[in-house]
């Protein structure tokens, strides 16, 4: 009679780690590396908010000047585009509309 045990290969661990098991692979250590990253980040990290409604109306105020051909100098003043047209009386540009 042969022994039950010298025949048989040896039952696969539990361990998920176990590079002898093929069937379920163990964690690599890049993929342990990446999970202590993240966990060092974590008490860190904010939720991304949107500008404020008051950034938003300045934002587009912006926009709006640079599509009607203002363009801001170094010191932050608004002048003309010397390559887009305006009308003759067109000075200023137009004030931030009130909230």
């Amino acid at each position: 009679m042969i022994p039950k045990n010298s025949q048989t290969p040896p039952e696969p661990s539990q361990n998920p780690g176990n590079s002898g098991n093929s069937k379920t692979p163990g964690p690599t250590h890049t993929e342990g590396a990446a999970k202590d990253r993240k966990q060092g980040r974590r008490g860190n990290s904010r939720v991304p908010q949107g500008p404020s409604p008051e950034r938003l109306r300045v934002l587009r105020h912006h926009l709006h000047l640079r599509s009607r051909g203002w363009l801001q100098d170094p010191a932050g003043n608004w002048v003309k585009d010397g390559n887009a047209e305006f009308d003759s009386d067109e000075e200023e540009p137009p004030p931030l509309p009130p909230a």
